[in-house]
């Protein structure tokens, strides 16, 4: 792995905090509301949604935007809005230390794709990672 600068360190800091207290702030919700708090995430997302159809289907035109690209931005907004739906009926159903946990394995679903398709290689460390962290899943389970 290359050399991490400390700006790259920066906005490593920021995103684990910002997931981290954004998750937080889901629980919470999923307390309150239920369900009904991953409504709330859907509805604003529809505005992304259009624009990416927009762009999808004329936007090329417009900014020279490769549309398969736009097409795979639109494809993982939808998972992300589908996911998120599931992801607050689980903290409605577990503990959010338990949740967040299990959900926070989704790099090895990535791992195993970009391995299939895209032939990127699975390292010995990745493996050990991999093991690691489900080794983690049953001490959190305990």
């Amino acid at each position: 792995m290359k050399q991490i600068d400390k700006l790259t360190i920066l906005f490593l800091s920021l995103v684990f905090f910002g997931w981290g207290l954004s998750v937080f702030f889901d629980k919470l919700a999923a307390n309150r509301m239920g369900t009904k708090g991953a409504f709330i995430y859907i509805i604003s997302a529809l505005p992304t949604i259009v624009v990416l159809l927009f762009y999808l289907f004329w936007g090329y035109k417009l900014g020279n935007f490769d549309r398969m690209g736009v097409f795979w931005v639109f494809v993982s907004s939808i998972l992300n809005i589908i996911s998120l739906f599931f992801y607050y009926l689980v903290f409605t159903k577990t503990e959010a230390s338990w949740a967040v946990a299990v959900t926070a394995l989704y790099p090895v679903c990535t791992i195993i794709l970009a391995w299939i398709f895209l032939h990127e290689t699975i390292t010995l460390t990745k493996i050990i990672g991999i093991v690691l962290a489900m080794a983690a899943l049953v001490f959190l389970g305990i």
